[in-house]
């Protein structure tokens, strides 16, 4: 699994922000204490499994004074482009989850899957393992060393 584009609408301390991870063979994010870097990492953790590894409640993950959000991660997997939305928030629009096959250059959508059980078993194949796996193996979340 190679991320592609994070998108992040009124997640944590991002209002809107999208990230192309394209041009980069390698990436490094970096900054000062509070600027965001975990954010980017919960925000892919949210994508890929629904959750966080702080297990942080939707209201939680809300830019504050947000009715709801969306993180969008566009990435490559078994040699296709997918992109797969998670909403949060009461005010958030249909569906919640949902998980798109896209054209090979990454423009339209061919095919999807919609709801969390779903979407969360299909994950689950594309990248290779669970949240408990990637949490431990990919991502270990700050202060868990």
């Amino acid at each position: 699994m190679r991320p592609l584009e994070l998108n992040l609408t009124a997640f944590r301390s991002y209002a809107s922000e999208t990230i192309d991870f394209r041009p980069h063979a390698l990436v490094v994010i970096s900054g000062d204490t509070g600027a965001g870097k975990t954010s980017l990492l919960d925000a892919i953790a949210f994508a890929l499994y629904g959750r966080t590894p702080e297990q942080s409640s939707s209201r939680e993950l809300l830019t504050l004074g947000a009715s709801h959000g969306e993180v969008r991660l566009t990435f490559e997997a078994a040699g296709r482009i997918w992109r797969v939305t998670r909403r949060l928030g009461a005010g958030a629009p249909e569906p919640m989850h949902l998980l798109e096959e896209l054209t090979g250059d990454g423009g339209e959508s061919i095919d999807h899957v919609a709801g969390a059980g779903a979407v969360n078993a299909r994950l689950v194949d594309l990248v290779g393992m669970g949240f408990s796996a990637f949490t431990s193996a990919v991502m270990l979340a700050q202060g868990r060393f």
